[in-house]
């Protein structure tokens, strides 16, 4: 019979997945009217079940590549083009789409009885997850296609909601900036954020603290609640962690095993393995209640470590120390003493192996053949063996069974009975083995909400610990202000990454402090000063921060983003036919669509993918909208220095600059972030730093200095032209004074002012500076008007 369809979605077995990583299926349904998408999703290997909609397919698109399925199922005539919309996430990451069940989709009735059978109610009211539009129609599909794979659905307790209403969730294109989970250029998991501060040491913590990355609390209380645990695990110092670590050291999957149990499932090895996990989570519970800690979710989790206690015990009482793989092997499940039925099969077997081996004693003493063996045939079970120089010792009782090259097989009637009565006895211990293994299978089912717990205990322990071992180990400290505050300050911060790269004392810590006055940094430098470095870093300690955990400062006051958005990079999107430029716009049109006055946003080079007027022209626009409308914390690094007179008239933009030295050698970065702007971009050295050939470099020098030189003609040339202009519009404008008498120190002051508007530099004036030159024109004016029309006597 088939047994198991296997495909990525319905895999549970330890061996064929990632410990660190969950193993989604995500089932998708369209409602044709609304054009929006019920979701459901589920893991098969934990029990987590989720339920959502997405409004768009394009919503759809950023939980896809959130959650990561291995495998999408979708209606048949869906396919086609789910196929082509994720085709790009196909490429990197690998996904199947395979079918929705069709008939489940049309049947309520049968909708409500399945829901029923797993959940105790035909819909999802009572559920975390609550009603949501076509939420119960896809859902019985997903949970008809586990059902239909033979992969079973006890182990799926309760649906939640596709996103926690405590928390936020990091978008697509943030998690790939930020590389919260692999890097950007070569995919790899090395070199990530996850991978460079996980310290966990069981594979539910490092589940747990990936979903809290990814999904960080906008909570106060959440957050509070988090940084108080880990604050008191910091302050039972090092040895204290060491040992917290020691017991969570060669944890089993409990989450997984325990998933394995509800569905009958588990392999005997693989209880076993549990059942030792679970005595080290009593014994870490023991520790923690020795220790100073009183945090109340530490307490409270602590209790979540005992609830499977009895549990232990029943694996304990039963289970050999290392059992059989299965039923039948090797030396057996059960302890001696489990099962009298079973010690009196065993004890048969056993014996009946001896009377064999005396039974063969025997016949060697009576035909005097010592080479005589007793054989186990697959068809003629028991057999003697012997040799072809020993054929003429053969007795006339020995019936002949089968002819070899070197020997000859018989046997006799006794060895015949003593195989049937060997073979019974087998057969019926492995027959009561599989009948008690089934037994204490469905025993375990009563204790399937305590395995969670304990499963969900263990993982939170760990993550506290893990921040905990961070802060140190790592020199990481816990921020001391959790609200929605008016103040960002982050003392000597840095990139955890970059760090644990160069190492710690190679890195610059900078301090970066931003208030309700101003809640936008302009930065400018240039390439490889640490303007890109600087910015993540900051994006980073907020994630780690509103994660529950430690930050990598000396020191940090941290406002709570209610998101994160970034627009870092340059790259294209082929497989959906959009230019770098193209995928640039887009980021940054959905950070200003979504962004509020309490998000985070990094723009790094926000309009370099156009012409520098284009570009120039969108990047004051976009710091504009976001100074006057959005008013959000930003980080807004360029290569724009126009953009810097530009933000003089914007309040709430302060403007810094990444410190570079130049000495006689050349430039040097300091890697320190310090007010001002920077006046040049140093293209040029920064090329020659790379390697570019000399000759290159020489040429680029030769062509910046033409260049800046036809530009300095043009533009007086265009001085020239406006003085000129500006010389006729004075005679037009001030040809009454043919026929006013004007005073000869009014004509003084227009002269020096006409002198004053030819040699200013149009481009590089502040709008403050043209306000105060408009005004003393307008003075003189009023000066020169007002005198003629007293000499006239006019009103």
């Amino acid at each position: 019979d088939i047994i198991k369809v296997m495909s990525p979605g319905c895999i549970d077995e330890l061996e064929g997945l990632d410990q660190e990583c969950p193993n989604y299926v995500i089932a998708v349904l369209e409602d044709p009217e609304t054009k929006a998408w019920a979701m459901a999703l589920g893991d098969v290997s934990t029990g987590e079940l989720r339920v959502g909609l997405s409004q768009n397919i394009q919503e759809l698109q950023e939980w896809v590549e959130l959650y990561r399925p291995k495998e999408i199922l979708c209606r048949r005539f869906c396919r086609a083009g789910l196929e082509k919309t994720f085709s790009g996430y196909q490429l990197r990451q690998g996904l199947l789409f395979s079918a929705l069940p069709e008939g489940i989709l049309r049947d309520e009735a049968g909708q409500k009885k399945l829901l029923k059978k797993i959940f105790g109610s035909g819909d999802l009211k009572k559920q975390p997850s609550g009603q949501v539009p076509g939420a119960s129609v896809v859902l019985a599909g997903l949970l008809t296609y586990f059902e239909q794979n033979h992969v079973g659905t006890g182990q799926f307790l309760k649906v939640l909601p596709i996103q926690d209403q405590d928390t936020f969730v990091a978008s697509e294109t943030a998690v790939r900036d930020l590389e919260l989970f692999e890097t950007s250029r070569s995919r790899s998991s090395k070199g990530s954020l996850f991978q460079t501060i996980n310290h966990c040491m069981s594979p539910m913590g490092a589940r747990a603290l990936r979903r809290s990355l990814a999904n960080p609390f906008r909570c106060p209380k959440k957050i509070k609640e988090r940084h108080e645990t880990v604050g008191e695990l910091i302050s039972t110092g090092e040895a204290f962690l060491a040992e917290v670590r020691l017991r969570l050291k060669g944890m089993g999957d409990i989450e997984r095993l325990g998933a394995r149990v509800v569905g009958a499932r588990i392999r005997p090895q693989e209880l076993a393995r549990l059942r030792d996990s679970l005595g080290r989570a009593e014994t870490l519970a023991g520790l923690f209640e020795k220790s100073s800690c009183r945090s109340k979710l530490l307490w409270k989790k602590l209790q979540g470590l005992r609830d499977a206690a009895e549990v232990r015990k029943i694996l304990s009482h039963a289970l050999l120390g290392e059992p059989a793989s299965s039923p039948g092997d090797g030396d057996g499940i059960f302890k001696e003493g489990f099962d009298s039925k079973l010690d009196r099969y065993n004890e048969f077997s056993r014996n009946g192996e001896k009377k064999a081996e005396e039974y063969l004693n025997a016949l060697r003493d009576e035909t005097g053949i010592s080479s005589l063996k007793i054989k186990q045939h697959k068809t003629f079970g028991m057999v003697l063996e012997v040799t072809k120089s020993n054929l003429s010792k053969v007795p006339a009782n020995f019936i002949r069974r089968q002819t070899m090259v070197n020997c000859e097989r018989f046997v006799t009637e006794e060895l015949k009975d003593l195989d049937d009565a060997l073979s019974s006895a087998n057969d019926q211990a492995v027959d009561r083995e599989q009948e008690l293994y089934q037994a204490l299978l469905l025993k375990l089912l009563e204790y399937k909400k305590q395995l969670v717990q304990v499963s969900d205990s263990v993982a939170h322990m760990d993550v506290f610990q893990s921040f905990a071992w961070l802060s140190v180990s790592k020199d990481y400290t816990l921020s001391t202000m959790i609200s929605h505050s008016d103040a960002l300050v982050l003392e000597g911060v840095r990139h955890p990454v970059v760090e644990a790269s160069v190492g710690r004392h190679q890195f610059v810590p900078n301090d970066i402090v931003m208030g309700p006055a101003q809640k936008q940094l302009l930065i400018t430098g240039p390439n490889m000063a640490g303007k890109s470095t600087m910015m993540r870093q900051i994006a980073l300690c907020a994630i780690l921060n509103q994660a529950g955990g430690v930050v990598p400062a000396r020191g940090a006051k941290l406002p709570i983003f209610d998101g994160i958005f970034t627009r870092v990079g340059a790259s294209d999107d082929l497989s959906k036919g959009l230019s770098t430029f193209m995928v640039e716009m887009s980021e940054a049109a959905y950070i200003l669509r979504h962004a509020t006055a309490e998000s985070l946003v990094i723009l790094d080079e926000v309009g370099r993918g156009t012409s520098t007027e284009d570009g120039l022209a969108i990047a004051s626009a976009i710091l504009g909208f976001i100074s006057k409308k959005l008013n959000c914390w930003t980080l807004f690094a360029t290569h724009y220095h126009e953009l810097v007179h530009y933000s003089e008239a914007l309040k709430s933009v302060r403007t810094v600059q990444t410190e570079v030295l130049e000495n006689s050698g050349g430039i040097k970065f300091t890697h320190r972030l310090i007010d001002g702007a920077s006046g040049c971009s140093y293209g040029l050295e920064v090329a020659q730093l790379a390697g570019i050939p000399e000759d290159v470099i020489a040429s680029a020098k030769s062509f910046l200095r033409t260049h800046h030189h036809k530009k300095q003609e043009k533009v007086q040339d265009t001085r020239t032209d406006q003085a000129q202009k500006s010389k006729s519009s004075r005679r037009e404008l001030f040809r009454a004074s043919d026929l006013i008498p004007v005073s000869p120190s009014i004509d003084s002051e227009i002269a020096v002012l006409t002198e004053k508007l030819e040699t200013i530099k149009i481009e590089m004036t502040t709008p403050i500076q043209a306000l105060n030159i408009l005004y003393d024109l307008k003075s003189i004016l009023e000066k020169r008007g007002n005198q003629g029309r007293f000499q006239d006597g006019q009103t």
